[in-house]
């Protein structure tokens, strides 16, 4: 009887210590899945392309209709992803503003439109750098599998129109990138943005504060090898 309960007692420790084992090693590997390694300075460097509209919102343009205000709209990007849930980018972005006044303001078309307005047109550019969130990543653990990632972004830049007066702006930039994995080095990217830019840079001086642009564009990233995380 005793070594009968000497043999059970035995056997339900190593029961006991190969679940303990296992839990630990489940554990563990649990621990690694959510952690990466950091690559070196030269991966996971990306450049990016699109073109879409925006529309500006600046002293009087509520004297015409939306569809009106609107314009087209194009951008280049490059960055670098540092970690799966943040990188940093510089992008050239901009092309054309409209917009309207009820004086004449330094754009504006030489006569008053039949509405009793004047249109004001110009060509711009934003230069910005920004910081990139992958929230996916973030909230989710980092998955190369995963066809969807949402990357909110933050920045500041310069605003240069091309036409004269030439007048320049300090730039405050905010978004979302919706992007689509469609390959390993390529993604499909929707992206909804904002640039805040000083009262002055549309040619109006009405009211203090900050003029808005917002805009969407459709567009394609392609990612340098190497690329993704460990």
């Amino acid at each position: 009887m005793k070594k009968f309960l000497t043999t059970v007692t035995l056997t339900l420790a190593v029961m006991s210590t190969g679940h303990v084992n296992a839990q630990t090693v489940k554990e563990n590997n649990a621990i690694h899945t959510k952690s990466v390694e950091t690559n070196s300075f030269w991966s996971n460097w990306f450049i990016s392309g699109s073109g879409g509209i925006q529309t500006y919102f600046g002293d009087n343009d509520n004297k015409a209709s939306f569809g009106k205000r609107i314009s087209p709209a194009v951008d280049f990007s490059v960055g670098k992803w540092f970690t799966p849930g943040l990188g940093l980018r510089l992008q050239y972005s901009g092309l054309q503003s409209k917009s309207f006044s009820s004086e004449p303001s330094a754009y504006s078309k030489p006569h008053m439109l039949s509405e009793g307005y004047y249109q004001d047109k110009f060509n711009y550019m934003n230069l910005h750098g920004d910081i990139l969130f992958n929230i996916s990543n973030m909230l989710a653990g980092y998955n190369p599998d995963r066809i969807y990632d949402a990357v909110p972004f933050v920045g500041f830049g310069f605003a240069h129109s091309y036409d004269k007066p030439h007048l320049n702006s300090l730039a405050f930039n905010f978004g979302l990138i919706n992007t689509f994995h469609v390959a390993d080095a390529w993604d499909l990217n929707l992206e909804l943005y904002g640039m805040g830019a000083e009262n002055k840079f549309d040619g109006k001086t009405l009211n203090k504060g900050l003029d808005v642009m917002l805009g969407a564009s459709v567009g394609v990233t392609y990612k340098f090898p190497q690329r993704g995380f460990k």
